[in-house]
């Protein structure tokens, strides 16, 4: 596509929520479209304008859209009927968009097909791939939790894709609850996956409260995990102290005022670890990082670099 005509565009501020996200960008569009109603253009006001022309030019490289300076809300409608990619908007805790660049596909999971989200780095080339692992199922956990999409961002911005799923029985996955035997089983499968489409790629594992025991019980048992990341580990729950052959670096952050995950337990579990791990605090701040997504994202960009 030539998008040579498309310099001066920007996308303006997303302070409206696209309904229904998971619709995939033929409707998005659509809906973009409708809400924003921007006949005379994109306004110049951040980085947005290299983020559609990346995403364009990545997903959209074989398609001429007609007469992109009719304005936002025809070009994108235009756009929203000649693609028909499988991807979709995602928002963060601000209401706004923050990937451009997710898609949404299905793959052959232990016990039918497993929903995954994956995206690649803004940056093109991607040195590894990062596995993120949701909350506990019975409690609403699934792929699109905030943390979960704060640590793809992280991800993202240290140069990796990223894959998000949900667990059987969540959304599009098939199944139902596996009692954690189960859900190790679909973030193996989906280990596997990685390896036979990124097979010299590094793979990182994480997760968040019920997730990161998942991730952390995986690479206990698989070598070849490069590093491990667990947010909230409910150690009062699962068996971390069984954790002794997790070869790889350890990230643990915990929030000092957590209301689910016991803070002194998951303190003095990381005191004295069963594997070599590094512990750090946010203080002020509970299980689920209200009002502290920001922070948690530069505390990971940080302490994975």
């Amino acid at each position: 596509m030539n998008l040579c005509n498309c310099s001066h565009l920007a996308i303006p501020r997303f302070d409206f929520v696209i309904p229904r996200l998971d619709r995939g960008i033929h409707n998005a569009l659509r809906e973009f479209a409708r809400e924003t109603r921007l006949d005379s253009g994109f306004r110049h006001n951040d980085e947005r304008a290299g983020e559609l022309k990346s995403f364009l030019f990545r997903n959209c490289s074989h398609l001429v859209i007609p007469r992109l300076d009719r304005g936002i809300h025809n070009a994108l409608r235009a756009l929203a009927r000649i693609t028909r990619l499988d991807s979709g908007f995602r928002h963060n805790d601000e209401r706004v968009v923050t990937n451009l660049f997710s898609k949404t596909k299905t793959i052959k999971g232990p016990v039918g097909l497993l929903e995954v989200v994956t995206t690649l780095p803004k940056a093109g080339h991607h040195k590894g791939v990062g596995i993120i692992c949701h909350p506990d199922p019975r409690q609403q956990g699934t792929m699109n939790n905030k943390v979960v999409t704060t640590i793809a961002r992280a991800f993202d911005h240290l140069g990796l894709a990223t894959v998000r799923f949900n667990f059987r029985g969540v959304g599009q996955s098939a199944g139902e609850y596996g009692q954690t035997i189960g859900e190790s089983e679909d973030l193996l499968a989906i280990i596997n996956w990685v390896k036979e489409v990124k097979p010299e790629h590094d793979i990182w594992l994480s997760g968040f409260s019920f997730g990161a025991y998942i991730a952390a019980n995986i690479a206990n048992q698989t070598e070849g995990v490069k590093r491990l990341l667990s947010i909230a580990p409910p150690v009062h729950h699962y068996d971390f102290q069984n954790m002794t052959t997790i070869h790889c670096p350890w990230l643990v952050i915990q929030g000092d005022q957590d209301e689910v995950v016991p803070f002194d337990q998951v303190k003095q579990w990381a005191l004295h670890p069963p594997s070599p791990l590094e512990f750090k605090v946010i203080e002020g701040v509970g299980h689920f990082f209200h009002g502290h997504l920001i922070e948690l994202r530069e505390l990971l960009v940080i302490a994975l670099t």
